[in-house]
């Protein structure tokens, strides 16, 4: 990793774009600021690559006021330098966050910003005149043509797209050229059955906020928040083709016939773009008379395809989407694996949480039929105080609690997969020592997911000391697979429409607080011990996946994790090899981001800020 050049760092004088990004500091200094900005926009156009011009080109934007022209100096210098990107993201997050007249982007993506994005870096739609190649059918407008709704024999198309949009819905201009333009350049040969698109609200005066950059799909990003709501296309001639009835007259009824079809595995396409306004929702706390009519359908549509769910109930704090939850046996046994090496201060209050939100679970009388063991892998400690918290746990929880002695050196992979070898439990809980659980539930709302046939590993939300998100997934694919979506925004946060607060689909899970089926560990060959550290929940993840499993996080979980916040996972000694093994074994999978994080959100920031063009208005790349 490169050491980052600070606006005010000296360097080398190679190059006629350095030179003038030189000599525009010394102008800044001096206080000649006109002449320091032409300076640095002759620099940025003789190199746009170099990155710390645009950086210095910020700088005097923000001190002259101009926030706007100072946010895209500031992800100039990102787009310029992705190899610095973590660095740069250190040197430019406190800068962003005080742009936009106020606006604090560690609360998401403001209405301020988004209206500049939406003025600076929209991709721009066909003209409204533009001709439109093939047929459409709006469901809404163009219902006469369709006197039937159970089956296409009667209708007069029987090629082209059906666009199913919701009554309050407003497509935007030139929205369906758009579509037919991104069908004509696909490189694909094949047709897709469904498209799906981006999508943000309109307010009372009818400006536009809350976007909504949708991720492709997964079965239980989409049960928690389905997105085809507002607008989806189908082709026409594929759900004839699969006996598949019209849609209902009534738009509370289309989730139902979605998932129908969904079922039937349509081939999808999402289109990272926003080519519809959906009308504000009015959040009251009270559940509409829709959302539980497509509650009742999700829930209907759950049990069908053989998952036991016992709840599906309308997400009354978003005011929209679902909590879903599932059933656990009447019996299961979840063996809890913490590796420590003393830090009794760490590890009593990790334990002690235990006992507060699960004690029921320990004391094998849990309603819910989940019973703990515990399994403490002791890396060589040496303090009294751990021998001394460890014997006062033992005499606590008895049989319930193991002690494993381990010497060697610390291998995070190693550890676990010793203990996971003596484990009785037909689930294992790998929880590091530093976590700590914040409410009761959390442990059942895991295994739920844990104990389906589909699901590989579940994750937990870890938050750190101060409530912010520090861990709600792994994008696997995005910045070599360690980016971390909505690390330290809020837990309430809107962004995504608040993903995290959803059972969501990830690529990975991280090994801090990740629940599996011990069978399914041993099946895939445990976990990598070449990655003592780094990467190891990350590589199971993909094991995972590549056998077919989805890996997902539990909202219903939240921890406290209280180390990560002081530890620089990015300066670890072992991180550069351990890397370095990611991208010899899984090379071609990591530059793969979908289908979990949105198209147009951002790889460099966590915070799902959408992707800007580099340089300022009017400026274009040329690669």
């Amino acid at each position: 990793m490169a050491v980052p050049v600070s606006p005010t760092s000296p360097m080398p004088p190679t190059g006629e774009a350095r030179q003038l990004y030189q000599q525009a500091r010394q102008a800044s200094d001096q206080g000649r600021w006109q002449e320091a900005l032409e300076l640095l926009r002759n620099s940025c156009r003789l190199d746009r690559e170099l990155g710390w011009n645009w950086l210095e080109l910020g700088e005097l934007w923000r001190q002259r006021g101009e926030l706007m022209r100072a946010m895209v100096a500031y992800e100039a210098a990102l787009a310029a330098r992705p190899a610095d990107a973590l660095e740069l993201h250190r040197c430019t997050e406190q800068r962003l966050d005080t742009v936009a007249a106020g606006e604090r982007l560690t609360r998401g993506l403001g209405p301020v910003c988004y209206r500049h994005w939406l003025a600076q870096h929209e991709p721009a739609l066909p003209e409204q005149q533009t001709p439109l190649r093939q047929q459409w059918l709006s469901w809404r407008t163009d219902r006469r043509a369709c006197p039937s709704h159970t089956s296409w024999s009667d209708q007069r198309i029987q090629q082209g797209w059906l666009v199913l949009l919701e009554p309050e819905a407003v497509l935007r201009p030139g929205a369906l050229a758009a579509v037919e333009a991104a069908l004509q350049v696909r490189s694909d040969p094949w047709l897709p059955d469904l498209i799906s698109v981006d999508e943000d609200r309109l307010d009372p005066q009818g400006r536009r906020g809350d976007p909504w950059f949708k991720p492709d799909y997964t079965p239980e990003s989409f049960w928690s928040t389905p997105w085809l709501g507002t607008l989806s296309i189908w082709r026409i001639d594929w759900l004839r083709d699969r006996g598949l009835p019209p849609p209902p007259p009534d738009p509370e009824q289309w989730l139902a016939w979605q998932l129908q079809a969904l079922a039937v595995c349509p081939r999808q396409l999402h289109l990272g773009s926003i080519l519809v306004h959906q009308r504000p929702i009015q959040v009251t706390g009270l559940v509409s008379p829709a959302s539980l009519t497509q509650a009742r359908a999700l829930e209907a549509h759950l049990r069908q395809i053989g998952e036991v769910v016992t709840q599906v109930e309308p997400h009354r704090e978003r005011g929209t989407g679902f909590r879903i939850s599932w059933a656990i046996p009447r019996t299961c046994l979840c063996s809890v694996i913490i590796p420590s090496r003393d830090r009794s201060d760490l590890l009593a209050p990790c334990l002690e949480s235990l006992r507060a939100t699960a004690w029921a679970a320990l004391a094998g009388r849990s309603p819910a039929g989940l019973e703990l063991e515990l399994i403490v892998v002791d890396n060589g400690s040496r303090e009294q105080a751990t021998a001394e918290l460890l014997r006062i746990w033992q005499q606590r929880l008895g049989r319930r609690l193991t002690i494993h002695r381990d010497d060697g050196p610390f291998n995070w992979s190693r550890l676990n997969n010793v203990a996971a070898r003596q484990a009785r439990g037909e689930l294992l809980l790998l929880l590091n020592n530093d976590t700590e659980a914040t409410a009761a539930g959390w442990l059942e709302a895991m295994a739920g997911q844990a104990l389906r046939p589909a699901i590989g590993a579940v994750g937990a939300v870890l938050t750190y000391p101060d409530g912010a998100i520090q861990h709600a997934g792994i994008a696997v694919g995005v910045r070599d697979a360690i980016f971390h979506p909505y690390r330290r925004l809020p837990l309430d946060h809107g962004v995504h429409r608040g993903r995290s607060s959803y059972l969501t689909s990830w690529g990975a899970v991280t090994g801090a607080c990740m629940m599996l089926r011990r069978s399914l560990l041993a099946q895939v060959g445990w976990l990598e011990e070449a990655l003592p550290v780094e990467f190891n929940d990350v590589e199971l993840g993909l094991r995972l996946a590549q056998l077919g499993y989805r890996n997902v996080v539990v909202p219903e979980a939240v921890l406290v994790h209280r180390e990560s916040q002081s530890r620089d996972a990015y300066r670890s000694a072992s991180e550069a090899e351990a890397r370095q093994w990611m991208l010899s074994h899984w090379g071609p999978r990591l530059r793969q981001r979908q289908p979990w994080w949105p198209r147009q959100a951002s790889g460099y920031w966590e915070d799902g800020r959408p992707i800007s063009l580099p340089g300022e208005p009017g400026w274009r790349p040329t690669r």
